[in-house]
């Protein structure tokens, strides 16, 4: 069974592209600290572990702005009416009669359960 969507809810925003630039940069730091020093040679995994942090690194960089030029992030909508969350939709009226405010009100508190016995 699917949980319902929450109109209150956004997505996060971050920034991708500065996160994968500073995890490659990394990986191609420690990649020329690695060919400076020379491993062991029973060890070459050390350099093939930077390089390939280098390009899962490109891949992601390339791959975040892909995906943020094709979905960009802009305001919250509700779903029924199309109108921003956080503002009253024309025509939607709450039980109390007042337009939105049953998606703006804070949940109430559920009373505990009384056990007579």
């Amino acid at each position: 069974m699917s949980q319902p969507k929450r109109p209150d809810l956004q997505p996060m925003k971050t920034n991708d592209t500065a996160t994968f630039l500073v995890g490659t940069a990394l990986w191609a730091i420690a990649l020329v600290v690695l060919l400076i020093a020379r491993p062991a040679v029973a060890e070459p995994w050390w350099v093939w572990t930077c390089v390939a942090g280098i390009g899962g690194g490109l891949f992601g960089l390339w791959y975040s702005r892909r995906y943020k030029a094709r979905n960009p992030i802009g305001p919250a909508t509700d779903e029924r009416t199309g109108a921003p969350t956080g503002e009253p939709a024309t025509g939607h009226t709450s039980a109390n009669g007042t337009a939105g405010e049953a998606r703006t009100a804070e949940p109430h508190a559920v009373p505990p359960a009384e056990h007579n016995r």
